[in-house]
């Protein structure tokens, strides 16, 4: 797997994560305790946007469905989301 730069880490705020899409894949990308995580951005439940969703330090809410997700590790973690995030190298 290649490397790609997706953004700057300057592009990146505080619960505001920066969505990209990269050969195909949507994707969110964001900032926790200073570290950078990339998630995939459509919900698993429905055609929703994460990166428009509601952050919460760690977590990251649908906004459309109200699953709830870990941003960290992709885990599910309540709501209707039906499964974990794919997680991207960052």
């Amino acid at each position: 797997m290649a490397w790609k730069t997706v953004c700057q880490t300057s592009d990146i705020k505080n619960d505001i994560p920066k969505y990209k899409k990269i050969d195909g894949v949507e994707l969110a990308i964001y900032t926790v305790d200073g570290e950078y995580y990339a998630l995939e951005d459509v919900c698993p439940h429905g055609r929703a946007y994460l990166h428009e969703g509601i952050v919460d330090g760690d977590t990251v809410e649908c906004p459309m469905h109200d699953a709830l997700f870990n941003i960290t590790t992709g885990e599910w973690l309540d709501g209707p989301g039906c499964r974990n995030f794919i997680s991207y190298p960052v």
